[in-house]
This record gives structure tokens, C-alpha cells and sequence, in this order.
């Protein structure tokens, strides 16, 4: 038996480099992988190529697996050249992880690791479950080692899943977003920066009118997005960030901008961010939220992306319903006017308001508004009307909102 080890190692040798399972019984129809492993009493087949000599990879099986698995990769549609392409980014240089010519060397096949790290449903839920935990229990305030220990997960592990989904610890936030104008002027996230020529000049006519309402600093309501671009052009102005409120539905933007105001004593002028109120939903259901209950404000914003839509007359009928105006406010209003959107607007958007296919959104919208000042004892009056283009052709309009004296 011992000669017939020893030939086993020799035929291991013999080929001068290390074969994987797969290419050893291509070679060998007669002496499986699996007869070696047995005959040599082994466990793994990195335990047979050391005995031949060679050196063996620094990653086991298991260290793949779970690679594969918290790279949050769809791994059953990822090639092999996808895989190198994505561990070579600036974000991966200074972690160990495989490439594929390792992976093939410990699989044989790159499908077999495909099959092996595609999660089955259920241990996909407890990891959805475990990264949900994760963000619940930073943003309620926790830091990465506190998590790391109730997870029982490595504290560098935590940090890296958090910043892929925008949770930025102080020291992330003092590297990236040390200033103002690193928040609003670069993109972040990937997300889209909204800061073209005819934006600039729509907001420089907002900030212009904002003087019409005589105060040193506004209580603000809005759709920032993630570079907070609007708003903190309005605080040059003068702005009250504890009093005011923003909303971000996009999951990954919110929490950018949680972080952001989180942080915000390790930004330059950050201090427009502090006691901001950030709600993580849509903007309709933040009106009509208790906690936001006696906020009243002076100027909104709702910078919208879309067209006329029900979720956008909700937003303005909770602003009157709610009570969350001043006495005398601005209201600010941006929609996608292009054809595509005015032709849906004619099979029906309004809130029971009649009118016509031809109707821009702005107009549509501004029934609204009329329909649901009136209700609420108040008086709007036009400040400007403005078109303008991003990827499509959008119209932006200011209201000036009086309480009637009766």
C-alpha cells in the first residue's frame, strides 16, 4: 500500500505544476481524485498538492465561498472577466480577494463556484436579515464596534458593507466631505448630479426671490437629494436647520445624507446641517407625520423629477391639510413637462380637476395648489415661470402663499 502512495505522490509530482480535481480525472480515468484522497487518508486536495511540493493558494474554499457571497454579486450572471474587472477597482486594491485563474484552480470550473456561492433562498433571507441589522443599528446611532460585537462580525467588515450603502463613519465623511462645496459640486454614490447651467440659473432665481419674504434665516421644506444643492444655497440666505425638513425616498441617498448630517461638525460649514430633520420616505408622508407635527415652514421645495402624479398633489394637499405653512411662505415647484408626460397627463392626473391633454404639468399642478389654498384661506400668487432643460424639458414656477385677512 505504501508503494502505491508513493506512486501516488510521484504521479502528483511528475507534472511540475499542481492540477486541480477536475484536470487530475481528466488525466486519470483510472485513480479518481477522490481514490487519492482516500487512499492517502486526506480531507482536502490541498493537503495532497502539498505533499507533492507545492505551494498551496492563501485562500481554502470556504474563503472563496464567502467572498463570493459579500461581494452582493449576483454570481450565477458574473464571468469570470467580470469578476477580475470588479476586485482590480480603487475600492477593492487593499483587500485579498481571489481572482478567477485562483477560484478555477480550487474548482476546477468556474460554474461549479457559481453553483456553490449562489446562496440558497433561505440562508439568502438571514443574510438580508443580518445586513438589515447592520443599518438599523447604525443609524440609530451605533458605532462599528459596537455593531461588530452584537453581530459578532469583524469591525473592518462592517465598516466597508456600511460605506457600499452610503453609512459613512466621522472618518469617511472628514476624507470625502470635508467642505460644502465637495458635497454639492461632485457626484456622490453614483447618483446624478443636478447642477446643470439651467438649474444654476433657476435656483439664483429662487434664492432672489426668497428676499420677498423679509427674514434672516428660513424654515426650509424640500427634496434636496444627496448634494444638498438647493439647500444650502438657501442658507446663504439664512436658514434654521432644526426647524427645517428633509425627505429622500432612495434608500443609498438617505443614508448619504444621514451621514452627512451626522457628521456634520467634520465639515466645513456644516454647521447648516446640524439638528436637520432628515426623513427617510417620501415627502407626502413626511408632511403627515406626528413627529413633524408643529413644523411649520417658509419656504418649500419640491424639485420633483417626474410628471404631475398622485403622490405630488398628496405632497401639496398635506402641506395645507397639516398646517405646515407660514403665514406668508414660498413654494417652489419643478416638473418633467416633456411630451411624453403630457400625453399621460391627458388620460388623467389631477384631484378632481378637469383639464385638458394639452395641459402642461405645471399647470395641472397649479389647479391643485389654487384648489387647495383656497380650502386653507389663502392667497397664491405666480413669482415666475420658468422652462428649462435637463435630460428632458422641465418647467420650474414659484408661489408666493398669503393667509387671507379677513
Amino acid at each position: 500500500m505504501n508503494n502505491y502512495k508513493d506512486y501516488i505522490l510521484f504521479l502528483g509530482r511528475s507534472y511540475g505544476k499542481p492540477l486541480t480535481r477536475t484536470e487530475w480525472d481528466n488525466l486519470h480515468k483510472e485513480i479518481s481524485s477522490a481514490d487519492v484522497l482516500r487512499t492517502l487518508n486526506m480531507r482536502k486536495w490541498d493537503e495532497f498538492l502539498e505533499q507533492c511540493g507545492y505551494e498551496t493558494l492563501p485562500f481554502s474554499k470556504e474563503d472563496m465561498i464567502r467572498y463570493g457571497k459579500a461581494l452582493g454579486l449576483d454570481i450565477s450572471h458574473v464571468t469570470k472577466e467580470q469578476w477580475d474587472g470588479l476586485i482590480a477597482l480603487p475600492h477593492f486594491q487593499n483587500e485579498q480577494i481571489p481572482n478567477s485563474e485562483e477560484i478555477l484552480h480550487q474548482f476546477g470550473e468556474w460554474n461549479k463556484f457559481q453553483r456553490v456561492v449562489k446562496a440558497k433562498p433561505s440562508i439568502r433571507k438571514k443574510e438580508e436579515r443580518v445586513a438589515k441589522n447592520i443599518e438599523k443599528l447604525s443609524l440609530e446611532g451605533c458605532t462599528t464596534n459596537t455593531i461588530a460585537k452584537r453581530i459578532q462580525m469583524g469591525e473592518n467588515m462592517i465598516r466597508d458593507y456600511l460605506e457600499t450603502v452610503g453609512l459613512f463613519s466621522q472618518e469617511y465623511v472628514k476624507e470625502h466631505f470635508s467642505s460644502l462645496d465637495e458635497i454639492t459640486k461632485n457626484q456622490i454614490m453614483n447618483t446624478k448630479l443636478y447642477n446643470g447651467e439651467d438649474k444654476k440659473v433657476i435656483r439664483e432665481i429662487m434664492l432672489e426671490n426668497v428676499k420677498r419674504l423679509n427674514l434672516q434665516r428660513l424654515r426650509y421644506c424640500g427634496l434636496p437629494g444627496v448634494n444638498f444643492i438647493d439647500y444650502v444655497l438657501f442658507s446663504q440666505h439664512g436658514i434654521i436647520p432644526e426647524k427645517s425638513l428633509a425627505a429622500e425616498s432612495e434608500k443609498i441617498s438617505g443614508h448619504v445624507m444621514f451621514s452627512l448630517i451626522k457628521n456634520w461638525n467634520y465639515i466645513k460649514g456644516g454647521e447648516v446641517f446640524r439638528q436637520l430633520k432628515l426623513y427617510q420616505g417620501t415627502i407626502e408622508d413626511a408632511l403627515k407625520k406626528p413627529k413633524y407635527a408643529k413644523m411649520q415652514f417658509d419656504v418649500v421645495n419640491f424639485d420633483w423629477l417626474g410628471g404631475w402624479a398622485k403622490d405630488k398633489q398628496a405632497a401639496l394637499k398635506n402641506l395645507f391639510q397639516y398646517n405646515h405653512l407660514a403665514d406668508e411662505s414660498i413654494i417652489f415647484m419643478s416638473l418633467n413637462d416633456s411630451f411624453m408626460e403630457r400625453a399621460r397627463a391627458a388620460n388623467g392626473r389631477g384631484y378632481n380637476l378637469e383639464h385638458k391633454g394639452g395641459d402642461s404639468h405645471l399647470q395641472i399642478a397649479v389647479k391643485s395648489l389654487e384648489v387647495f389654498a383656497k380650502k386653507d384661506y389663502r392667497e397664491v400668487q405666480e413669482l415666475f415661470r420658468v422652462p428649462y432643460r435637463d435630460t428632458v424639458e422641465m418647467l420650474s414656477a414659484g408661489y408666493l402663499i398669503r393667509k387671507r385677512i379677513n
